[in-house]
């Protein structure tokens, strides 16, 4: 069973490209949100995913709101220092968290 879990995860986040924060984004986040947090975050037509260092964590839920979104974590993946968590495309705070950062990726390319 533990090798089915494995290759199911291994099959939605193989083929992700991750990006990391930009500074642009850094601030972004500390303004909407007046925290700093660091993590890499990647997108397909069914999933949200983020890897966020184990310190990090507790901010990204408590102060991006994504405590209320556990509900539509699709993948929770812990190792010794990182996090990998999925959510589906349904979860509106990541769809909005994705969104704020493609904007400012956008804004960066004007």
């Amino acid at each position: 069973m533990l090798n089915v879990i494995i290759k199911d995860v291994q099959s939605v986040i193989t083929n992700m490209e991750f990006v990391g924060l930009s500074s642009e984004q850094k601030d972004l986040i500390n303004s909407k949100f007046n925290t700093f947090i660091d993590f890499q975050y990647a997108k397909t037509d069914d999933y949200y995913a983020f890897i966020i260092g184990r310190i990090y964590f507790g901010t990204f839920e408590h102060y991006l709101g994504m405590e209320y979104a556990k509900k539509d974590i699709e993948y929770y993946v812990q190792s010794s220092g990182y996090i990998i968590v999925v959510y589906g495309v349904d979860c509106d705070k990541a769809n909005r968290i994705i969104e704020l950062l493609d904007g400012e990726n956008d804004n960066k390319e004007d």
